[in-house]
């Protein structure tokens, strides 16, 4: 679990649907791939602060990851790897396919309702089911 979460980040964490969680993960990986790569290619040197930068964005995601639970995704930490990269797949492949009026309409309920007003759009043949949330 991470330590030093935002509360606002926390709070938007804690009540999100399951498509922001998946973007968020996938931003904060994507960000912290780049980060990596450039650092060792030189394009970046390593300070302090970008090492905390880059602790602090790992330790998001992570919590993105944990709150996945509420949606019955599989935890890849728990020996569930194949199920969550799976889970993982499916929304990247359907993200990358979707067209600009659903694209747009997905952005802008998840700005309006963060749990369930994106279920609708969720990509078929997901393996997981929507988890009941307490309010």
């Amino acid at each position: 679990m991470a330590k030093d979460i935002e509360p606002e980040l926390k709070k938007t964490l804690d009540e999100c649907s399951e498509v922001f969680l998946w973007a968020a993960i996938e931003q904060l990986g994507g960000f912290l791939w780049r980060m990596n790569h450039d650092m060792a290619d030189g394009r970046i040197q390593s300070t302090p602060d970008i090492e905390a930068d880059m602790i602090m964005m790992g330790e998001n995601q992570e919590y993105a990851i944990d709150q996945l639970a509420r949606f019955g995704v599989p935890d890849p930490r728990e020996g569930k790897r194949k199920e969550y990269m799976e889970w993982y797949k499916t929304w990247k492949d359907y993200w990358e396919t979707v067209d600009k009026d659903i694209y747009d309409e997905i952005n802008r309920r998840i700005k309006i309702d963060s749990t369930d007003a994106c279920q609708e759009y969720r990509p078929d043949g997901l393996i997981t089911t929507i988890a009941a949330t307490d309010k």
